[in-house]
């Protein structure tokens, strides 16, 4: 890679745990490499269960989750403070471990997944969560998507996606690795 410039991320919501960005011009040249030397993750999971034991949630820190959904609320039409219209749709996921958690899914998040969320499904649904960030209100924790970055990914044929599906019908434990 050739003309960039490495900056402070300065942002709010973090995709990276690095303090540092690289930023890019019209001059900037990239080039791809056939065989990195480097290993190349696409996620960066985070168990349920950590996200529900924890003393101290970041709500800056955002991270991936690979979950079965397992339960759902109907949509509803909500209106922010600044009077913008938003959709929000409600699920419940959980990790092989049986861990749940409520997951708030806007927007084009919520538009994604309702269209897998029929009652005729003969297997389960499995989503990885990514960019997502985790809140506690009331004692109570939950994930909700960002609405800059945050993607839902149904059906993805990853190594994590494959390795968990496998695992549930295996009956056995899954690990994050």
């Amino acid at each position: 890679m050739k003309w960039f410039v490495v900056v402070e991320d300065k942002l709010k919501s973090k995709t990276t745990e690095s303090d540092m960005v690289l930023t890019f011009s019209n001059k900037t040249q990239v080039t791809s490499l056939a065989n990195p030397t480097f290993p190349l993750e696409a996620l960066r999971l985070k168990p349920i269960g950590d996200l529900l034991q924890a003393e101290r949630l970041d709500d800056a820190e955002l991270f991936d989750v690979v979950a079965l959904v397992a339960g759902r609320e109907d949509r509803r039409d909500l209106l922010t403070k600044q009077g913008k219209e938003l959709k929000r749709l409600q699920i419940v996921i959980e990790d092989i471990d049986k861990n749940r958690i409520n997951c708030a899914l806007f927007d084009q998040d919520a538009d994604a997944i309702l269209p897998y969320l029929g009652d005729e499904r003969e297997e389960p649904l499995i989503v990885v969560l990514q960019y997502f960030r985790a809140t506690r209100w009331n004692g109570r924790t939950s994930i909700q998507s960002n609405f800059a970055v945050s993607k839902v990914h149904i059906n993805l044929e990853l190594n994590e996606v494959v390795a968990f599906r496998e695992s549930l019908v295996n009956g056995g434990s899954w690990s994050f690795v």
